[in-house]
């Protein structure tokens, strides 16, 4: 694997462990090309609810996506359903078929969109 991209991702994680916190961990990042043609970060944490997830964690995780290559379209968290509390944040560039998803028209219990492409 290319030390450049390592050095990248291990940046963008400190960058978002920075803007969550010292009460938080983001124990790992991954890159991922989904099946459907989506592309994005996803930063995996612990001790973090919704609502400690401040802009600046916001603009932090927008940031790191673009580091990495990465349109964010959206960013969300990923929740254990029925809580707040994150299982990970992530930033994605989304396929038609996510964009009808995210944007609400399909809702997964799962996933809170934090930031979209509609908000800007």
């Amino acid at each position: 694997m290319s030390k450049k991209l390592l050095r990248r991702c291990a940046a963008q994680l400190k960058r978002v462990q920075d803007a969550l916190g010292d009460d938080a961990v983001v124990s790992e990042v991954d890159l991922f090309v989904a099946r459907c043609g989506c592309v994005g970060v996803v930063f995996m944490v612990r001790g973090v609810e919704l609502r400690d997830i401040s802009d600046e964690v916001l603009d932090g995780l927008e940031e790191a996506g673009k580091a990495l290559g990465v349109r964010p379209d959206v960013v969300y968290a990923r929740v254990v359903p029925g809580t707040q509390v994150v299982i990970d944040l992530a930033v994605r560039t989304l396929c038609d078929t996510c964009r009808r998803e995210f944007s609400g028209e399909e809702p997964r219990p799962d996933l809170k969109v934090l930031r979209g492409a509609t908000e800007r």
